[in-house]
């Protein structure tokens, strides 16, 4: 399972968005996988700039785009 996996399975069990810290503490309670900061909120950056899984809503926050319908 990828990293950008991990959050979407974390976001999507959390059912509603999250900030970089709360994903990555339950992606290590969870499923015992480091996610580093840097490098996930840049994979997540990039799928949201191509329009792909992830929106921000609001600094470091982050939800599913199934959560706004889009």
């Amino acid at each position: 399972m990828s990293n950008t996996q991990v959050v979407e399975d974390v976001l999507n069990d959390a059912g509603h968005p999250l900030h970089i810290s709360d994903i990555i503490h339950l992606a290590e309670q969870r499923y015992q996988v480091t996610l580093h900061r840097d490098s996930i909120v840049s994979a997540i950056l990039k799928k949201i700039n191509a329009d792909q899984t992830f929106i921000r809503t609001a600094p470091n926050t982050f939800a599913l785009k199934t959560f706004t319908g889009k």
